[in-house]
């Protein structure tokens, strides 16, 4: 299942779909409009226009309004990661189980198109970044950042080399290093790969429980875009792009300071770890039961080689892609091996540590 998803993801499919039909209570509140909805920073809703607006720790965003920014503060706990049957997942089982993460701060969105074009702005005069901090162990690069392919290029990617209409839709034909170094400049890091499944599964928050099956409960998403953008052709995407502008499905329930929006669908989502099956021997120390469970893990066997994405992409045509314990191994260079095609469904979304 997992080699034939993986083909999938690489062919390059044109044509667009119906117009979404979005389910009332998951779908942004604004839809139609130009504006995405904005995170709740803590000031008045009816503030003048000219009262300053606060800032925030991620340096993509010196306007804390700005679409696209904020972060969500996560406590972190202990979770079974995976699941039992594969059958039921991506390269998601056997479980791993007592895995702690320690507290966490996530992206409230996937990094946008104009977040990013801040950091490339400046990416040539920065440092060239060896290594990243995580609680588990640092993380070498053999790579420094390289400009994401653009829409001129590929009409499926974000990118443009001046500001454009997709402006607000997540950035994407993005390599995995290039992702580590956005994140490190605007003030944080890659996820790991346990982190990112605890925010999407293990967290219990607004009456969700831990496990549950996808970021908003166990109920399958229709395939007309009702809580995420995939399935392809099903739905259409907007401003020309296959992708949703960011903020266009969160989890239920929507709860101020607990949304974390498109985790499952429009792209994908690269993580700090190396890829590696659950089910391969404990040899490399990544994965395998532990009596003693496992805290902060994360997967660091080699510089270059398959790093994981999360999360699923507008491109698939089944839901075991959203479901949060679904996992993805894909080149670092962001291209598909001995094809040269860009990955239109790799985005990012950053970390902190608390």
């Amino acid at each position: 299942m997992g080699s034939r998803l993986q083909t999938s993801l690489i062919a390059l499919l044109v044509g667009v779909g119906c117009t979404p039909q979005l389910k009332p209570g998951t779908d942004r509140a604004d839809v139609g409009s130009v504006d995405a909805p904005r995170v709740d920073v803590g000031a008045a809703v009816d503030a003048p226009r000219d009262a300053p607006r606060p800032v925030t720790t991620q340096t993509s965003c010196p306007d804390a309004q700005d679409v696209g920014c904020g972060l969500v503060e996560i406590p972190g706990g202990t979770l079974t990661v995976g699941v039992l049957e594969s059958i039921h997942t991506i390269d998601g089982s056997p479980e791993q189980p007592m895995i702690t993460v320690g507290p966490v701060a996530l992206d409230a969105y996937e990094v946008t198109v104009a977040r990013f074009r801040r950091f490339w702005e400046v990416a040539a005069s920065l440092p060239m970044l060896r290594s990243v901090t995580y609680p588990g162990g640092s993380v070498p690069l053999a790579e420094g950042p390289n400009e994401p392919v653009t829409t001129t290029l590929y009409a499926n990617c974000n990118w443009t080399t001046t500001a454009g209409q997709r402006e607000q839709h997540p950035i994407n034909c993005i390599d995995w290093y290039t992702a580590q170094a956005f994140c490190a400049w605007d003030g944080g890091r890659l996820p790991t790969d346990a982190e990112w499944e605890f925010a999407a599964r293990g967290r219990e928050v607004g009456g969700l429980s831990a496990g549950r099956i996808y970021p908003w409960g166990d109920e399958d998403p229709l395939p007309r875009c009702d809580r995420a953008r995939w399935n392809q052709d099903a739905c259409a995407g907007e401003d020309s792009a296959r992708t949703r502008r960011i903020g266009s499905f969160s989890p239920t329930p929507d709860l101020p300071g607990a949304r974390l929006w498109d985790l499952a669908g429009n792209v994908y989502e690269w993580t700090a770890d190396n890829f590696v099956h659950y089910s391969d021997s404990d040899h490399v120390g990544c994965w395998g039961a532990l009596p003693a469970g496992r805290r902060n893990p994360v997967c660091n066997v080699a510089p270059r080689g398959a790093r994981t994405l999360r999360g699923g992409s507008w491109f698939f045509t089944s839901v075991l892609v959203l479901r949060s314990a679904s996992r993805f191994g894909v080149n670092e260079g962001g291209v598909t091996t001995g094809v040269g095609l860009p990955l239109y469904g790799a985005g990012v979304r950053c970390a902190r540590t608390r």
